[in-house]
């Protein structure tokens, strides 16, 4: 899809903010007049902090932790989840673990508490601009975009349609701090240092230092791409959005517009970390400098120097490890509401725009056309195998590990419970470093049938050790040789002398093999059926065979195709009683050739041949007689047999002559 139409899907933000970072002109960036902050001595809030390890694991499980997803203004006072918010946007957490985010459209900020309650930080609901001076919670914004938090516990809202930085004291007053002199700004961002970042639309990225001094850092005005390699402020820029700075001071930028992310290094170089410039969706496994994204808005980096980027008309987070190698977390590249509870791989994201992680590796996403807030939590995770046939094994499934923090992370076991089995490059003897990654390739050998359960157990040093996969799957007990039988037709109707047909299939299963012999049952009387063929042959393939039945009606059709076991003797038995009483009569008459005979003699002895012969066809009349025998009109259930050694199924149909 192309660009202009993904961002129209995905909304107003979207499709205002896009054309908007674009325009081109320029005028000169202001500082503001208000008080200026103190230096902060302490690390960066929005990643975690500290010289430890910290465990994740992707993928990991989504949810759903503030909004209703119906877009409003409601909820202040009660849960976050009951809220409603109208396009979140950039988000924040401070040290205690509260969360900020900007209510963009309510032209508000927003903050649920550790205990999950709502309230409005900043804003009073009705967009302009007022309040500098006094109390936050009375000032007007005008569709905030994005908000950072110091070390201080400051606030800083980038206020986009007011083009101006804000910033919400700990003391709750709100002030002025810079001014783009009517542009819009995008991003913006805090260094442990106490320095300010924000991103405009006159395409660059300015800093405010400690004391109150604004100068640009990147860009030069000029709209495009060019300059990696060089000094940051001679470079063309497009479309800068989301902003982070790294706890050794590089900054980090999202660029909507060039599809890609850059980064200014504390020496002002400047380079493309993610992104090749092509609007897309590829390169997943390998460098992140040739994979394609789709109007990246934001980027986020951990203690462990791993990248994340919201992927935004892609509707994935990715993320790029310290190695340099990109791959997807969070998202399944389709557009909707969908995934929590489930793994984060198969959630679905409308327009994501924003990004926060906290001290565990956590990841929270403003999915603003949702109007949610959603997390990525990834210090545990699952895996469903489905079912498995006993005494087989599952293809390998894969969670990787990776250290999100600042020192190595050592493992001291990884185990598989029962009926499970995990390989690992993650090693008991190596520890991982910061930003490092390590597979669990983890499969399912059933030993049972029924529903099975267990876990991989990853022991390690970081927080929250040892750190759990779920596990489950549907063991199956393999399927004895066998096979069932079906007929064509549930009913067959005759005539009284008459045929029919209609066909059995025996279907193998199990790899059965064998003769299989064919034979019906329950038929009425002067009727009869046959196979073609009568036995079938299974050879372990598991293929249905046919055979084909034909059902007969009427002594004469019976006769035909299968004549009477007695028949044969009683004719033998007549012809040789008719042959001795022909030879009993004609004997005298050839003895008395020449002896005259009387007429009535001469009719007697005819008499007696005729009755002889007519016996000998067993007698006269009864041969035509049963040319004329039908079977009875009814219905009959007919039982078609299947039959191979000890194993032996039947299938009914109802036979109808009439």
């Amino acid at each position: 899809m192309g660009k202009a139409s993904q961002f129209l899907r995905e909304g107003f933000r979207v499709a205002v903010l896009t054309i908007l970072v674009v325009c081109v002109v320029a005028p000169r960036v202001v500082a503001g007049t208000t008080g200026r902050n103190a230096r902060r001595k302490s690390a960066l809030l929005a990643a975690p902090a500290g010289a430890a390890p910290v465990l994740t694991f992707t993928p990991g499980i989504g949810s759903t932790v503030a909004g209703t997803g119906i877009g409003g203004y409601a909820g202040d006072g009660g849960p976050a989840s009951a809220a409603q918010l109208n396009f979140p946007a950039g988000m924040a957490l401070d040290s205690q673990g509260n969360f900020y985010v900007a209510d963009s459209a309510n032209s508000v900020v927003r903050k649920f508490s550790v205990a999950g309650t709502i309230t409005t930080f900043a804003g009073t609901g009705i967009q302009g601009y007022s309040g500098d001076g006094g109390p936050a919670t009375q000032a007007q914004l005008a569709f905030p975009t994005a908000v950072a938090l110091d070390a201080a516990g400051n606030l800083y809202i980038a206020d986009f349609f007011n083009a101006c930085v804000r910033k919400v004291a700990v003391n709750g007053n709100i002030s002025t701090i810079a001014t783009a002199s009517g542009f819009l700004i995008r991003g913006v961002a805090a260094d442990a240092a106490g320095n300010v970042y924000f991103s405009s639309s006159f395409e660059g990225v300015w800093k405010i230092d400690t004391v109150g001094n604004v100068t640009k850092i990147a860009g030069n005005g000029a709209p495009g791409f060019g300059g990696d390699g060089g000094q940051a402020l001679l470079a063309q820029t497009a479309g800068v959005a989301g902003l982070t700075v790294d706890s050794q001071g590089n900054l980090y930028f999202a660029e909507v517009t060039n599809s890609d992310v850059r980064k200014v290094a504390t020496n002002g170089i400047i380079t493309t970390v993610a992104g090749n410039q092509q609007f897309g969706y590829s390169g997943d496994g390998g460098p992140a400098g040739s994979a394609k994204l789709n109007g990246p808005s934001d980027v986020r980096v951990d203690a462990g120097g791993n990248l994340y980027v919201s992927d935004s008309s892609n509707n994935t987070v990715r993320k790029v490890n310290a190695a340099g190698t990109i791959s997807t977390i969070a998202g399944d590249g389709n557009y909707g509401y969908a995934g929590d509870g489930a793994l984060a791989s198969a959630m679905q994201f409308a327009g994501l725009t924003a990004m926060v992680l906290d001290s565990s590796g956590n990841l929270f996403i403003a999915d603003s056309g949702n109007n949610v807030i959603r997390r990525v939590k990834v210090n545990a995770t699952a895996l469903d195998f489905g079912t498995i046939t006993v005494g087989q094994t599952s293809v390998a499934r894969r969670v990787v590990v990776s250290n999100a923090g600042a020192a190595s992370l050592h493992f001291s076991a990884i185990a598989a419970s029962s009926n499970f089995g995990v390989q690992s490059t993650c090693s008991i003897a190596t520890p991982l470093t910061p930003g490092a990654d390590c597979p669990l390739d983890i499969s399912f050998s059933p030993l049972a049938g029924g529903n099975l359960t267990g876990t991989v157990t990853v022991t390690n040093d970081a927080p929250g050790s040892p750190h759990i996969v779920a596990l489950t799957g549907q063991g199956q007990i393999a399927a004895q040789p066998d096979f069932s039988i079906a007929t064509s037709v549930p009913s067959l109707t005759v005539g009284t002398q008459a045929s029919g047909a209609l066909s059995a299939t025996v279907t193998p299963s199990g790899g059965f093999t064998g003769a299989i012999t064919m034979s019906c049952s329950g038929m009425p009387s002067h009727a009869a059926c046959s196979f073609s063929p009568a036995v079938l042959q299974a050879n372990g393939s598991n293929t249905p065979l046919t055979s084909s039945i034909t059902v007969s009606t009427g002594l004469s059709n019976v006769a035909a195709m299968q004549p009477p076991a007695g028949s044969t003797f009683l004719a033998s038995m007549a012809g040789v009683l008719s042959t001795g009483l022909v030879g009993f009569v004609f004997a005298p008459i050839a003895l008395r050739r020449r002896i005259a005979q009387s007429k009535r003699a001469r009719l007697t002895q005819a008499l007696l041949i005729v009755l002889i012969l007519c016996g000998g066809l067993f007698g006269c009349g009864t041969l035509g007689g049963k040319t004329g025998v039908t079977t009875p009109a009814g219905t009959y259930t007919v039982t078609v047999s299947a039959v191979s050694g000890n194993v032996s199924h039947s299938k009914t149909f109802s036979l109808k002559v009439q």
